[in-house]
């Protein structure tokens, strides 16, 4: 057995050009098979590490960015852009300060490396920001709907102070020595009031039932002048019904419960949060417009006293499901993308997404019509007869539409992808048709005529498919035994090219390419070059047998 090595140590190299490029692609999946096919035959390359943990970042895989990019500073310390990979893991795992550390580490290596400048300065905002609860997005409204702070949202100098606060953790202090009520602020961003503990919480996902937020904890080191801490603040009258009801929604009882919600609402009117929870009652109860007329009213409340955008939210997310459950799904989707825009939230994304796709399969289906996509076949023939290809794919396509289970039509558009040149998408076509009727010998025939440019083998392999589900065809036979020969005529011509010759012309072969990156197949290639008699057991595996037929047309592997 003759083994061109040379062409095996290239590979590779090859593989992680082959990663980069799906990388660059955004297929990441695909891009982390070769950097890990790379690395099986190479474990001591620095960057085939350092470019898997940057594909793994990518697909929100910090963990394996993380183990990835310390091997790749363990291998090459000396590398500034191991360092980038690493701290960038670090900080998205929110280990903020060995983020930190880590970009200083490698900008101590490269002190320009601008890369590591901007992750350290955004590791170096992200902790500053995570110690000051006045820089957060939601920290306005907060101070807007709490009843302890609203009336301080309408003194401009706060508003100005508040800024500051915003923009330099440093000035809290300061600021809160100077003027009480940024204490009662700080007070109702953390969740507690810092002069009284209590106050409820009003949260959550279809019930409002959140308890009262708990005491403050002692400090480890208690001194004689601290004051004894108060007792919870209790629920107000209001709140109190609130509970009540949800006790009874969750025993089902509604009736009970839109009776404790009507006295919040007579106690506390300008609480969306009791109509939202009365809402979720009549939702239950499948009483949809009921729940509709609430939930609207609730937003009106809402946007009249500033509530949680989260609430106003709530409240249009829960008039789309409405009519969702209605089956109205236009209406459904205008008040999905009306909360979408207060606030992004992955289940009504998804919710969203589901009543468009039913709009797309109903207009779909009510397209379609068998009479007048025979019309347009017909059309799409007429046209190819005439060499007329993007217009007869036109005639064809609206066939399809009209009548999407009908086999040859797929068939008769990837004759004209073949004359295009277009194979990949002739042969999805086939399978299309054959997926819809796997006795199609046209579908069969046209496959392997998209194929034999690219995939001898493949082509091939179609043919006598076609073959063991009609063993007569005499269309199918005549082929076949035209590619068998075209296979016998490239061995021959490749008995006579130089190895760099056939080197080169192997690597134009994508799937050569793949055979050569599996470690399994590179493992079984040492172990015939060893004992060529091994090559007998590994034959009897067909996948493997099909892979070692595929390098010895190529040239790639002799057997003498």
């Amino acid at each position: 057995i003759l083994l061109l090595n040379r062409y095996l140590m290239s590979s590779a190299e090859e593989l992680k050009a082959l990663g980069n490029k799906a990388l660059q692609a955004e297929k990441f999946d695909e891009a982390i098979k070769y950097y890990s096919d790379a690395i099986a035959i190479d474990k001591t390359n620095h960057v085939l590490y350092s470019n898997r943990s940057a594909a793994y970042a990518k697909l929100e895989k910090y963990e394996e960015a993380l183990k990835d990019a310390e091997q790749c500073v363990s291998l090459n310390s000396s590398w500034a852009k191991g360092y980038s990979r690493k701290g960038l893991a670090l900080a998205y795992l929110g280990r903020n300060k060995e983020a930190e550390e880590c970009y200083r580490a490698g900008l101590g290596l490269d002190p320009s490396n601008q890369q590591l400048k901007d992750g350290l300065a955004e590791v170096q905002k992200k902790t500053q920001q995570s110690f000051n609860p006045f820089g957060s997005p939601e920290a306005l409204m907060k101070l807007h709907n709490d009843p302890r702070t609203r009336a301080f949202m309408s003194d401009p100098s706060f508003l100005q102070s508040l800024e500051m606060a915003k923009g330099n953790p440093q000035m809290m202090t300061m600021l809160m020595q100077s003027d009480p009520r940024f204490m009662t602020a700080l007070g109702v961003l953390l969740g507690v009031d810092l002069q009284t503990a209590g106050g409820p919480n009003d949260m959550g996902d279809e019930m409002d039932s959140s308890p009262p937020p708990p005491e403050p904890r002692a400090t480890e080191k208690k001194t004689a002048s601290k004051p004894p801490e108060q007792p919870a603040k209790p629920l107000s009258p209001a709140d109190s019904e609130k509970e009540l009801g949800n006790a009874a929604y969750k025993k089902k009882d509604f009736e009970t419960a839109i009776r404790h919600y009507d006295k919040a609402i007579e106690l506390e009117p300008s609480n969306m949060t009791y109509y939202l929870n009365k809402s979720a009652v009549f939702y239950e109860k499948k009483e949809y417009d009921i729940c509709m007329e609430l939930s609207t009213k609730a937003v009106e409340i809402g946007r009249e006293n500033r509530a949680d955008y989260k609430q106003i939210a709530k409240g249009l997310a829960r008039v789309g499901n409405c009519y969702f459950q209605k089956k109205q799904f236009l209406e459904a989707i205008k008040f999905y993308q009306k909360s979408l825009s207060e606030h992004r939230d992955p289940a009504i994304v998804r919710k969203c997404n589901e009543a468009e796709k039913i709009i797309k399969e109903q207009e779909k289906l009510a397209y379609i019509d068998p009479e007048k996509s025979e019309q347009e076949r017909q059309k799409g023939n007429d046209l190819f007869t005439q060499g007329k290809f993007p217009d007869a794919i036109r005639c064809y396509e609206e066939a399809i539409k009209r009548n999407p289970d009908e086999a040859k039509t797929y068939c008769n558009r990837a004759a004209c992808y073949i004359k295009l040149g277009e194979f990949g998408l002739a042969e999805k076509d086939c399978d299309e048709t054959l997926k819809r009727d796997p006795k199609f010998m046209k579908a069969y025939l046209r496959k392997a005529q998209a194929l034999k440019a690219r995939d001898l083998d493949k082509a091939i392999d179609v043919l006598r498919e076609a073959q063991n589900v009609d063993p007569e065809n005499a269309e199918v036979k005549a082929s076949l035994n035209d590619l068998k020969e075209m296979k016998a005529s490239r061995f021959m011509n490749s008995s006579n090219l130089s190895e760099e010759e056939v080197k080169q012309r192997a690597m134009q072969d994508p799937q050569v390419q793949e055979i050569l990156g599996d470690p399994g197949i590179r493992m079984i290639l040492q172990q015939m070059q060893e004992d060529p008699k091994a090559v007998q057991d590994h034959l009897k595996n067909p996948e493997i047998a099909r892979k070692i037929q595929k390098l010895m047309e190529v040239g790639i592997l002799q057997m003498r």
